[in-house]
């Protein structure tokens, strides 16, 4: 039987909830489905189970095919503090003892494919020979470290940016840098493409947009004057920008921001902002959603608004799009929703101001054939990223193994 060998994004750190790990799950699924012996690895993680609530698969069907190899297995009642290590400490740290550890498990799993995401560690370069490998990459630490691209100023606190900064000559030496050993190179997006092919200096690298389970998202409600943004409490996704173009909007229209917490700081900053503009009654926070929860404000909505400068891709858009959302998403060179997903404003629409975010919030919730033209094309356009295609590529990938 073959065997693979499937490592957790940020370089194997954690196999908890968010985009990357998404990613990977419907990877062990699609790689069970058709036959091969599966391990899922990272520092920490969530059992099967769990991974399945999450993020919509079947893993435990497949118990007899795919394991979890985590050097932490973290509890279902502890996913508060689960998510990310990255969250809590620096990536640097969790980067050698997963590059340790992976080189432990190659040797005692001994996959015929190894697929890892982001980045790929230096430790365990003597054990890829004879091994397919596959890197999928939603934004790579080498692309940071050698462009300086990226919103990662943007995440962290002061004081973790000072430490970031500090241990960065330590990554340096963990990953990769000027060219990478895999056989295959697959970006999240365009965007993401393009940096790759200047960080490694090789235009070989095949878009594979995330999978998003679109069937799931579906308008169930009637529509109101409801606008929604979904991200991280972070500063990168500015949400500020998105409470402050509430304030020229009608009075009857709300804004409700669905985001997992964070960073306390930025959470405490945004309600002030609520509170000084008088939006208490109109702008609500909603922390740590529920998928439901998610679901059920996007079947009632009318507008998603996605306002990160620099977003290789952004899941949240297109589930937000095959529930009859229209996209309003920041209009720029680095911003994913934009170039991939909207194409441009051909199947949504874009913004630079807060003024102008004001006003194409305005087109939409004052103009209802404005509403349902771009509804309706939303909605077609999201079935472009369903499951079912990605996993489709997917075995187009791995047919490449063994010819």
């Amino acid at each position: 039987m073959n065997k693979a060998l499937v490592v957790g994004p940020n370089v194997g750190v954690s196999m908890g909830s968010g985009g990357g790990v998404r990613v990977a799950a419907k990877m062990a699924e699609t790689l069970a489905v058709t036959g091969f012996a599966v391990s899922l690895c990272a520092f920490r993680g969530y059992s099967l189970d769990h991974l399945d609530s999450i993020h919509n698969t079947n893993l435990a069907a497949y118990r007899d095919k795919i394991r979890t190899d985590y050097l932490i297995t973290t509890r279902r009642d502890d996913q508060a503090r689960a998510g990310s290590l990255s969250g809590s400490l620096p990536i640097h740290v969790g980067v050698l003892p997963i590059s340790m550890y992976l080189q432990y498990i190659i040797r005692k799993f001994s996959p015929n494919v190894l697929i890892f995401h982001d980045d790929i560690p230096m430790l365990v370069k003597n054990r890829l020979q004879g091994r397919f490998t596959i890197l999928y990459v939603h934004f790579s630490y080498a692309t940071r470290l050698k462009l300086g691209v990226g919103d990662i100023a943007d995440i962290l606190t002061p004081s973790k940016e000072s430490i970031e900064k500090l241990l960065n000559p330590l990554l340096r030496r963990l990953i990769f840098l000027d060219s990478v050993p895999a056989d295959v190179v697959l970006a999240n997006s365009s965007i993401t493409a393009e940096f790759l092919k200047q960080t490694w200096n090789d235009s070989n690298v095949m878009v594979l947009h995330p999978p998003v389970d679109t069937t799931l998202c579906r308008s169930t409600h009637p529509k109101a004057d409801l606008v929604v943004s979904i991200g991280t409490v972070q500063p990168n996704k500015r949400f500020e920008d998105i409470i402050q173009a509430m304030k020229t909007i009608g009075s009857n229209s709300k804004l409700v921001i669905i985001g997992k917490y964070h960073q306390g700081r930025y959470y405490r900053e945004l309600q002030k902002l609520i509170e000084k503009n008088g939006l208490a009654k109109r702008v609500e926070i909603l922390l740590d959603a529920t998928q439901e929860e998610v679901r059920d404000f996007l079947s009632k909505a009318k507008i998603l608004v996605h306002a990160s400068r620099f977003e290789p891709f952004g899941i949240a858009v297109v589930e937000g799009m095959a529930s009859g959302c229209v996209p309003i998403v920041y209009e720029g060179t680095t911003s994913g929703p934009w170039i991939d997903i909207v194409s441009k404003g051909e199947f949504g629409c874009g913004f630079r101001t807060v003024n102008e975010l004001s006003e194409k919030i305005e087109k939409i919730l004052g103009n209802e054939s404005a509403f349902e033209y771009y509804s309706e094309r939303a909605k077609k356009r999201s079935k472009m990223y369903d499951t079912l295609i990605f996993k489709e590529r997917f075995i187009k990938v791995l047919r490449r193994f063994g010819s």
